[in-house]
């Protein structure tokens, strides 16, 4: 369960890693002549939203590791 959560995450990340760099380099599936627009902002947040979801899955799997340790139950509701 760990390992699919955290290459979930990996996922999600190359996904906006992916986004971040086709509006950098400005791709597009379907060609349109359209103005220049600085997407630089844009892209940023989708890396950082990158990064941070990198970070959050490796979180996620360190806790989870800790508990299983500890034989701690963390599947458990809380109240």
């Amino acid at each position: 369960m760990l390992e699919r959560n955290i290459l979930s995450h990996l996922k999600l990340a190359v996904l906006l890693s992916l986004l971040a760099s086709s509006l950098l380099l400005k791709t597009r599936l379907v060609p349109v002549e359209t103005e220049r627009q600085n997407n630089i902002p844009l892209a940023s947040v989708e890396f950082v939203g990158a990064i941070l979801c990198i970070i959050a899955g490796v979180w996620e799997y360190q806790s989870g590791f800790r508990d299983l340790r500890s034989a701690r139950p963390f599947l458990g509701a809380i109240k």
